[in-house]
């Protein structure tokens, strides 16, 4: 597994409620164990309650270019955003829709309980508020230009996550839906978690596209039911893995080696005839 760039952040203050911190060049893990490595205190996967569509996290971590933010120091409650300066890799904005303060309470700020990570370092804290409440995180793949982040002009072929709940988070949790949507709009996979479970649980949601159309965006909606006077739903979200742009051909590309590759052998083999 190996880490590298240690990474610069700014907060930005936008609205009296709203804050936003850019994170540049966050470390990545790659690798094998990249994702959920575990250790002493730290949460790992329940493979029995991963959705069965999802892409294994071995298939990914596999991936030339695939790396993992394992570490979210310094985001900041509401929007953050990670800017990569190596141009093949796509910057990252995570926000969340919903009504603050209503649905969710405290949403993108930086959480250490080890319970709640399957990695060291910082997870993103998830808390909703309502006792009856939906909201959506949204894992959106770009470019930052340093004032405005375009939505439409990054993408990536292969992405995943993780969420973790301690004690009795999950078992306020109705379902968890994961979205992964491509670069023209379509819904390329859907990923459900349905509860409610009791119990600590370590979620990992994941996907490899297969067609020409690469992950523009994933949608994370979060379906909560809490009992008034109880615990509040909390949940970490982890480990955000995803592939550097040009380390994962298209089809179409795909194709033309194939040819190439093919037309290639045949000069090859009779020449030697």
């Amino acid at each position: 597994m190996i880490r590298y760039i240690l990474p610069s952040i700014v907060v930005f203050a936008l609205a009296a409620q709203i804050r936003a911190a850019v994170i540049t060049d966050p470390a990545l893990a790659t690798g094998a164990g990249a994702i959920a490595p575990g250790g002493s205190g730290y949460r790992s996967l329940n493979t029995n309650e991963i959705p069965a569509n999802a892409t294994p996290t071995a298939t990914l971590e596999a991936l030339a270019g695939f790396g993992v933010i394992q570490n979210f120091s310094g985001v900041a409650e509401g929007e953050n955003i990670f800017r990569f300066t190596d141009p093949a890799r796509a910057d990252v904005k995570i926000s969340f829709s919903g009504s603050a303060g209503v649905d969710y309470a405290t949403a993108g700020g930086e959480l250490t309980t080890l319970g709640y990570l399957t990695s060291p370092g910082a997870g993103i804290r998830i808390a909703a508020r309502g006792l009856t409440s939906q909201f959506t995180m949204s894992i959106d793949f770009g470019s930052w230009n340093g004032a405005v982040f375009d939505s439409e002009s990054g993408s990536t072929g292969a992405a995943g996550f993780t969420l973790s709940g301690a004690d009795k988070s999950l078992s306020m949790v109705t379902s968890i839906t994961a979205s992964f949507v491509g670069t023209d709009g379509n819904i390329l996979d859907t990923q459900v978690w349905s509860g409610p479970k009791a119990g600590a649980r370590g979620l990992w949601f994941g996907y490899q596209a297969t067609g020409a159309e690469q992950i523009g965006r994933i949608d994370v909606t979060f379906i909560i039911t809490q009992v008034e006077g109880g615990s509040q739903m909390i949940l970490g979200f982890d480990d955000l893995g995803f592939a550097a742009t040009s380390q994962i051909p298209e089809p179409s590309h795909l194709a033309m080696i194939a040819a190439a590759g093919a037309l290639a052998f045949g000069i090859w083999f009779r020449r030697r005839r």
